[in-house]
């Protein structure tokens, strides 16, 4: 496999959302999620994130392990971002990129590199794994999990289960796109589910096509 491992990391509503159906993305998950999303990202050579989910929920990126820097890469089409966003102020990964469609970048990003591949996953994936790129954690949103799921690109899934329910036929979830159908579902075999408090976290291999 000429490819780095990749895992996904997502939380979601018991009804599968991420967000609410005003689009407010409030991080509903307890103080055990955080620790657990921590030694996760400790594990990882890179993390991965949509533009989208910087903009609305302006996550911040890094281990609580100092002594871990894994690379921060930033998908966006059109290169447009916030230089104030804290992927680009928190933390001190090895690497900033952005992966976009385009030759150019929003004047003003503290990267490192820029890589216009623009949607081209397996190319990405193999010019990380050549630059030792052997774990990548995805992070959402829900449409970068869909294009990364479509291409069969995941061997993992870490899912936390919150004890809550948002609702909303439009509301994004762990996985957005066009969908499958029964016959181009995604198998997945549980690996390991442990309860915590009202917490469920679960952890889910891919079964991939022979």
């Amino acid at each position: 496999m000429n490819r780095p491992f990749v895992s996904i990391n997502m939380i979601s509503s018991v009804d599968g959302k991420i967000t609410s159906a005003s689009g407010e993305s409030p991080y509903f998950g307890s103080h055990e999620d955080r620790l657990r999303l921590h030694a996760l990202r400790s594990t990882a050579c890179a993390i991965l994130v949509g533009a989208n989910t910087i903009r609305c929920e302006n996550p911040p990126m890094h281990p609580r392990d100092s002594t871990k820097h894994p690379w921060h890469i930033v998908m966006s089409r059109l290169g447009q971002l916030d230089p104030h966003a804290r992927i680009f102020t928190e933390g001190t990964p090895a690497k900033r990129i952005i992966v976009t469609a385009h030759t150019a970048v929003e004047p003003g990003i503290p990267m490192t590199e820029h890589w216009p591949l623009g949607d081209d996953l397996p190319l990405l994936l193999k010019r990380l794994y050549a630059e030792g790129v052997r774990h990548l954690l995805v992070e959402g949103g829900g449409e970068i999990n869909a294009a990364f799921f479509a291409q069969d690109l995941v061997d993992e899934l870490y899912l936390t289960l919150a004890p809550t329910l948002l609702g909303g036929s439009h509301s994004p979830t762990i996985m957005g796109g066009t969908g499958l159908t029964l016959a181009t579902r995604i198998a997945l075999q549980l690996v390991h589910a442990e309860r915590v408090e009202n917490e469920l976290f679960c952890r889910y291999r891919i079964v991939h096509e022979l």
